[in-house]
């Protein structure tokens, strides 16, 4: 499950002044704002400003958090949890922040719909069970929550869904053509413009240091790090991660480095019978034996011995913290068991992915090192976003869309060096980002050359010559799934 919360129970204090507000039993638990979700309400409720005022707990991402949690939920299969307080919520960044000295917030970016005559916070409305999806010309609004204060909500009714999304396909379509190297360039700073720059100021005075990005339909395959100011990459400041919802996240702070790796992968698959044919992977050796042999303590199963039997006999005897699976991987678009991770012999369902058990005893993280996503579909971003809820771990890493096969080489090899000191896992992350834009990791005639080592390439990879790998195209994909932390 993600965390062991119990439901915030609020004792109801009696009001100053009065009100309509009707009688709720002491004892009732209370989820976000009082008398949002649990009565029967229509589209039309109005709530008095004096109700708010005089609320015990008030939550504005309430009735958001409990729209994506379902979203998630119910694509998955699996029962939504309890949705968490304000005060629970910057409690988990207290602890974050205390036991990992770095500051956190929580970034809410929503879709509003657009009302005509009195403004309702997005906190006070209902979401009906059966809702569409929403229309192009809900408003852009940021919620940010972090240790303590006020949640600061920064609504952009100049800005709509429809304008965004057109942005966010540009941003994916441009990142993924190599052919025009700097044509990514507008829509990220027009992304920037909207997602980030509105919020800049309150980042930087509250002193963050890591974003957890909780984002809205058809943004969770957003390559987030690719944003830019036009001077800056959002990464040269903050490191990121992307939350499915704070309830789906299992928030428990386990420090990683005395984890211990199971590596497992293939450079060729047998997986005809699935009518799928995977392309080879020949880099992935090199990519296993450098993680297991050289940077980390751990095991490694390649090619024949890369099954879910033999993952499941490897965790029965050592619970291995990271989990590092060097294969294809694809997000579809549609229902969950079209997507798949892809084993030595067969293609493992997302639906039969439990059936790994990554949650008994819990992995601390997940790595999906050559995975790709339909990109901007709605149901491939919950396969995605949610790999984290689905499988069990704590934190996933995986890639929006495939790299290379020595892209993937090379970024691998190098995050796992950051992990060894980052404070948390999206610092790794970001570390890693940073060297490959710096042009610090980069292919030489006969070895992957990084900040810290020199590794030698076997024939069949040294001979593709000399290879940078700064452009956003081999590090901006690589996303952290679930607990940043």
């Amino acid at each position: 499950s993600s965390s062991n919360r119990e439901v915030y129970p609020v004792k109801v204090s009696t009001p100053t002044t009065p009100t309509t507000t009707p009688t709720i039993p002491t004892d009732t638990p209370r989820l976000c704002p009082p008398y949002c979700i649990d009565e029967p309400v229509t589209t039309d409720t109005r709530l008095l400003e004096e109700d708010i005022n005089n609320a015990p707990v008030i939550n504005p991402i309430a009735t958001v958090e409990e729209q994506y949690t379902r979203a998630y939920s119910e694509y998955w299969e699996q029962p939504a949890p309890d949705l968490p307080t304000l005060d629970e919520a910057q409690d988990i960044l207290r602890q974050i922040e205390k036991e990992t000295g770095v500051k956190p917030v929580l970034y809410y970016v929503m879709f509003v719909p657009q009302l005509e005559g009195e403004e309702i916070p997005i906190s006070l409305k209902a979401a009906p069970k059966n809702a569409t999806r929403e229309t192009g010309n809900d408003y852009l609004e940021l919620v940010l929550i972090t240790t303590e204060g006020e949640p600061k909500r920064i609504p952009l009714r100049g800005v709509t869904r429809a304008e965004v999304m057109d942005q966010a396909s540009e941003l994916r379509r441009n990142l993924t053509n190599l052919n025009r190297p700097s044509a990514f360039v507008d829509a990220s700073k027009q992304l920037y413009d909207w997602l980030i720059a509105p919020a800049a100021e309150t980042l930087q005075e509250w002193e963050i240091e890591n974003i957890a990005f909780i984002l809205d339909e058809g943004l969770r395959s957003l390559p987030i790090a690719a944003l830019s100011d036009g001077q800056q990459f959002l990464i040269e400041r903050y490191s990121v991660g992307l939350m499915p919802s704070l309830a789906l996240t299992d928030t428990d702070y386990v420090p990683i480095q005395a984890s211990q790796v199971l590596a497992m992968g293939s450079d060729r698959f047998n997986a005809s019978s699935d009518g799928i044919q995977l392309d080879p992977l020949p880099a992935v050796p090199l990519e296993v034996e450098i993680i297991t042999e050289q940077l980390w303590k751990g095991r490694a199963y390649l090619d024949g011995t890369f099954t879910e039997q033999q993952l499941l006999k490897a965790r029965s005897q050592n619970p291995y913290g990271i989990v590092h699976l060097a294969t294809h991987g694809q997000f579809q678009a549609g229902q969950l068991g079209n997507s798949y991770i892809a084993f030595q012999n067969r293609l493992l369902t997302l639906p039969e992915i439990r059936d790994l058990k990554l949650y008994n005893p819990q992995v601390n993280l997940l790595v999906l090192s050559a995975c790709r996503t339909a990109l901007g579909d709605i149901d491939a971003e919950l396969g995605f976003a949610g790999l984290a809820v689905g499988s069990g771990a704590k934190s996933a890493l995986g890639s929006l869309w495939y790299i290379s096969d020595r892209g993937t080489l090379a970024f691998m090899s190098h995050f796992y060096e950051q992990l060894r000191t980052a404070p948390i896992k999206a610092e790794a992350l970001r570390q890693t980002q940073l060297s490959l834009l710096r042009g610090e990791v980069y292919f030489d005639e006969d070895a992957l050359v990084t900040p810290q080592n020199r590794y030698p390439l076997p024939p069949e990879l040294a001979e593709l010559g000399k290879h940078n790998l700064r452009h956003p195209y081999f590090w901006s994909a690589l996303t952290l799934i679930g607990s940043p932390w």
